[in-house]
């Protein structure tokens, strides 16, 4: 009779612990690990993504090749007339996306990407961040933990934006 009291305790005690995690929250994060993308960027709503193998396949054909990535996701985002299109990719180490970052900087400074233009580096929230202009947007480009992150943005938004997307992506 001992046993089985100490048995449906511990069941109890499993029970209830399983249901705080899911209560505050800690499950949606297991739930949504596929998804990068915050729900909003400023005044900027979410208003359709792209995630895991899918965004992993436009990422290849924009840099017109393989690219190994733990996960990515896309996300459009709309305020207005205005827009911002926010591309997530994670690395398996924190030196894959650095180097990749610094990649994509060294091919546009130097010219090999003829698409932008006025490249610019500065330094945000204490990370370094590359400018370009383009295609009728401001485009920001930065690698945080194991994450490259690149940013087009309206110019109304730039700033507020960049900084937010700074902030929430982890």
């Amino acid at each position: 009779m001992q046993y089985k009291i100490n048995l449906n305790h511990r069941l109890t005690i499993l029970f209830l612990f399983t249901w705080l995690i899911v209560s505050f929250g800690v499950f949606p994060l297991f739930a949504s690990a596929g998804n990068l993308l915050p729900d909003t960027l400023g005044p900027m709503k979410l208003t359709q993504s792209v995630l895991g193998e899918q965004a992993e396949k436009q990422i290849h054909k924009l840099h017109g090749k393989s690219i190994e990535l733990k996960n990515s996701s896309i996300g459009h985002y709309t305020h207005g007339s205005s827009r911002v299109t926010l591309w997530v990719s994670e690395y398996k180490t924190v030196e894959e996306a650095r180097k990749s970052v610094r990649i994509m900087a060294n091919k546009i400074k130097t010219g090999q990407n003829r698409v932008f233009r006025d490249f610019k580096e500065t330094e945000v929230r204490g990370l370094p961040v590359y400018f370009v202009s383009g295609m009728g947007q401001n485009h920001y480009f930065y690698q945080k933990n194991r994450l490259a992150v690149w940013l087009a943005v309206d110019t109304v938004f730039s700033q507020m934006v960049l900084k937010e997307a700074m902030d929430k992506i982890r």
